[in-house]
């Protein structure tokens, strides 16, 4: 993929398992995107999460038990 062109703007996305790697990876890119995102962790919070959260638009992150 290339270029980040809003394509998933006014879609909301929700990732399981935000809390590192692939997951990690994915709340950026759907943000990037434009999407709205919800993301979640059974771990909890990660301090990775802010960094996440303000790069990618992340509406909501939660650690889900």
């Amino acid at each position: 993929m290339t270029g980040l062109d809003g394509r998933l703007s006014g879609k909301v996305a929700l990732v399981t398992g935000a809390g590192g790697g692939i997951g990690q990876a994915t709340v950026a890119r759907l943000g990037a995107e434009g999407a709205a995102v919800v993301a979640g962790d059974l771990k909890g919070y990660s301090p990775v999460a802010d960094s996440v959260r303000a790069a990618a638009g992340v509406h909501l992150a939660s650690s889900w038990m």
